[in-house]
């Protein structure tokens, strides 16, 4: 996979390349009333993407910004392969499934007639909204994990994050950054409008929510498991 983390080391430093130069007014853009970074979306993008063909095998990732989708997505991704390894090692093409940009809206326009080249199963992320997704996700039933993680985590975070990421602009307090995520003034729009959406998709049958917290209390007993039995052996 060290091919994978390269490309993804190199698409980054390329766009904070890109973020140094920019004013923060010319860092977002607004498409369909919701703000996005300029350097890694772009209307173009959001046309192209109507058109993605999801299968009812996809695992799509979707998580606001900030909400564990890097760390999870890994996660999610490792699951997969090794399932494919035990179970359709003839699947299997490890460079194809992490052959593009992970995150749906982020990548060139040819992208998704790439992805229909690509054997199953494909994972995919996303920081979208759910009435913002290709049609073909619910229509084609793909399996979507929902993460939702404790909001002043996700607030913190993204402070944080906004600091030390060139593409996105800066705030100079938690407070000034605190407001503009309430009135959806920051990459991805409000978090609270993020969730109320999902309010209208959670119930359908190809949709499991899952939260950061239960993700890291899982792992967090298995590694005490694992550590108390190196110990025994011991």
């Amino acid at each position: 996979m060290a091919h994978v983390r390269k490309k993804f080391i190199e698409i980054l430093e390329k766009v904070m390349k890109e973020g140094e130069q920019m004013t923060p007014d010319e860092k977002l853009f607004i498409h369909e009333g919701i703000v996005y970074p300029t350097i890694t979306c772009n209307p173009e993008q959001f046309k192209a993407l109507e058109a993605f063909q999801a299968r009812s095998d996809d695992v799509v990732l979707a998580g606001y910004c900030k909400s564990g989708t890097n760390w999870d997505g890994q996660i999610v991704t490792d699951l997969v392969i090794t399932s494919a390894k035990k179970y359709e090692p003839e699947k299997l093409d490890e460079k194809l499934l992490l052959a593009e940009f992970p995150y749906l809206e982020i990548g060139d326009t040819e992208k998704y007639k790439r992805m229909d080249t690509y054997p199953s199963r494909r994972v995919m992320f996303t920081h979208l909204r759910p009435d913002r997704f290709p049609p073909s996700i619910f229509k084609n039933k793909a399996k979507v994990l929902m993460l939702i993680r404790n909001p002043k985590d996700v607030a913190v975070s993204f402070f944080h994050f906004s600091k030390n990421f060139s593409p996105t602009p800066p705030y100079d307090t938690f407070e000034e950054f605190f407001r503009a995520l309430m009135i959806g003034k920051i990459p991805w729009g409000s978090y609270i409008e993020y969730l109320c959406t999902w309010n209208k998709y959670i119930d359908k049958e190809n949709v499991l929510p899952i939260t950061y917290e239960e993700i890291k209390e899982v792992l967090l007993i298995l590694f005490r498991y694992m550590d108390s039995y190196s110990h025994i052996q011991q």
